[in-house]
C-alpha cells in the first residue's frame, strides 16, 4: 500500500510531491485558512532558460539540475511547507501561516541560494518566482492563477527575480 501511495503522490524523478498531491494539499490548506482565519501564501517558480540547457547539455543534465534544485529547496524550507513539482521545470510551495511580506522574504532567500549554487556541468542556474497571498473565499484556481501571473511578470521583467 505504501508503495502505491508513494507512486500516486510523488514525482518519479525528483521524489517530491506531484501536482495531484499539491492540488489536494492546497484544497486542505485553503479550508484550514478559511476556518481559522490564518494567512496562506504560495510560491510558483521555474528555471530560467531551461530549454536551452536541455538542448545544449542533454536531458540527463536537465534531470540532474531538477534533482539538485529540489534537494537545495527542500533543505531551505520549513517542514510544514508543501513542496511539489507543478510540471516540467515548474515548482510550487504552499506556505501556511505566512503573509505576503513573509513569502517575499522566503522566495528571495531561495532565489539567492539557487543563484549562488554551483550546479554540475552548467554551474549557474537561476529561477524566477511568482508569489501570492490567499484572499478569503478565493478558489484554488484563482489563487494559483495569481501566482502564475506574478511568475510571468518576473520572467518578463528580467528573470532571476521575485514578483507579486
Amino acid at each position: 500500500y505504501k508503495k502505491f501511495k508513494a507512486l500516486s503522490t510523488k514525482d518519479p524523478l525528483t521524489h517530491i510531491y506531484n501536482r495531484a498531491k499539491f492540488n489536494t494539499a492546497l484544497r486542505s490548506e485553503i479550508e484550514r485558512a478559511q476556518r481559522y482565519n490564518y494567512k496562506l501564501s504560495l510560491i510558483l517558480f521555474d528555471i530560467d532558460n531551461f530549454k536551452p540547457i536541455n538542448d545544449s547539455h542533454g536531458h540527463l543534465t536537465g534531470d540532474e539540475i531538477l534533482c539538485d534544485l529540489t534537494q537545495l529547496i527542500k533543505k531551505n524550507i520549513r517542514n510544514c511547507d508543501t513542496f511539489a513539482r507543478y510540471g516540467g521545470d515548474e515548482f510550487v510551495i504552499i506556505a501556511p501561516e505566512v503573509d505576503i511580506y513573509g513569502i517575499w522574504v522566503i522566495a528571495e532567500k531561495l532565489r539567492r541560494i539557487i543563484e549562488l549554487y554551483n550546479f554540475k556541468k552548467v554551474k549557474k542556474v537561476t529561477c524566477s518566482f511568482g508569489i501570492a497571498q490567499y484572499i478569503k473565499n478565493e478558489g484554488s484556481k484563482n489563487f494559483i492563477k495569481r501566482a502564475d501571473e506574478a511568475l510571468y511578470r518576473a520572467k518578463n521583467r528580467k528573470k532571476n527575480g521575485v514578483s507579486l
